[in-house]
């Protein structure tokens, strides 16, 4: 399921698996779509971590990464920066998720 992208592992499945190709987070990830889910996990934080980071409830988080809520410029700015990416990056991330 990992490998044909229908299901994302943890966190910690992902650095683990990376550690033991002996290859960087970001090779195992698909380029497209983006999806703010992928994006936290190449930036190697949990869901309730970018959730503590950005202020909003990991319930939230988990809406968000869904597409379910939509975030203002300024929380897709602090996104951006929590998620370490671009501002256009988490745009098409969550227009991918509508």
């Amino acid at each position: 399921m990992y490998e044909c992208g229908s299901r994302l592992p943890e966190q910690r499945t992902l650095c683990a698996m990376a550690d033991g190709l002996d290859v960087p987070v970001s090779c195992l990830l698909r380029a497209d779509p983006p999806s703010i889910a992928r994006l936290r996990l190449a930036a190697q934080l949990t869901q309730q971590e970018a959730a503590r980071r950005l202020g909003v409830a990991q319930s939230r988080m988990s809406l968000i990464e869904r597409g379910l809520v939509e975030l203002d410029a300024a929380g897709v700015q602090r996104l951006a920066s929590i998620l370490d990416t671009g501002i256009v990056t988490v745009r098409l991330a969550i227009r991918a998720a509508l």
